[in-house]
């Protein structure tokens, strides 16, 4: 069978175990850590991270309920996205237009899109949530935790110093 260059044989793992000064083990066997890490070690690392299966949150979801059927939803995700990318254009907006140190001191209009903004968020962190199977486990979730502290800022801002 013909070989192609990228490919390896045993004999060329064999040939990488033999450092240049012919000791067995790497180039410096002698010091007990090598200046270039194991290949074949890195490589079987590289089979198990590839077999591992890969995480996703809905895995953690319960598998019957409103909040979990909608928190599956493609829909659910790209509409949040949305309202992400809306926020942080608004964000700028407000921060050039709007001369109010308070958002009770800002027009009406500033007023009523902050509070959009925070009852979506918050009805979006309410909705993943809920959908979560066991509720612990939520805040295992690096995004969900990172979320969490993003609405506790936004409802404090908005909701609790505002009052």
């Amino acid at each position: 069978m013909a070989m192609h260059a990228w490919e390896e044989t045993e004999e060329d793992d064999k040939d990488e175990e033999h450092s240049r000064d012919g000791n067995r083990g790497g180039m410096l066997a002698t010091s007990g850590m090598g200046v270039f890490p194991d290949s074949s070690k890195m490589k079987e690392k590289l089979r198990e991270q590839m077999l591992r299966p890969r995480y996703h949150v809905h895995d953690l979801y319960a598998k019957k309920g409103f909040a979990q059927c909608l928190a599956r939803q493609d829909y659910f995700e790209k509409v949040t996205l949305l309202v992400i990318a809306c926020n942080a254009i608004w964000i700028g907006v407000d921060t050039d237009q709007n001369s109010a140190n308070i958002l009770l001191d800002a027009q009406p209009l500033y007023q009523i899109i902050e509070h959009c903004f925070c009852i979506f968020f918050a009805f979006e962190w309410t909705i993943r949530f809920s959908a979560f199977k066991d509720k612990k486990t939520a805040f295992r979730d690096a995004w969900f935790a990172f979320d969490s502290l993003l609405v506790v800022f936004l409802v404090t801002e908005t909701w609790v110093m505002s009052a």
